[in-house]
């Protein structure tokens, strides 16, 4: 579910931001690619996923939330 929503951010015109909070408590979040689409990324995005261990994030994106990772200890 989760790979199939940023595949639809990737291919869609208003795609290019992760807004706030998206993936928020997301325990079953294990592993993520931002595609080179984003420039984006929201505060608390990825926030409180205790289970989020790599995150790749291509070159496209210029900004990231300071809080964008916060209580995701394993990233």
């Amino acid at each position: 579910m989760i790979k199939f929503y940023i595949e639809l951010l990737s291919n869609s015109d208003n795609g290019t931001k992760i807004d706030v909070s998206l993936f928020n408590g997301c325990d079953g979040l294990k592993n993520i690619a931002i595609p080179g689409s984003v420039t984006s990324i929201g505060s608390g995005v990825f926030g409180n996923c205790d289970n989020l261990e790599s995150v790749t994030i291509h070159s496209g994106v210029t900004f990231i939330d300071r809080t964008a990772f916060d209580g995701s200890n394993n990233v």
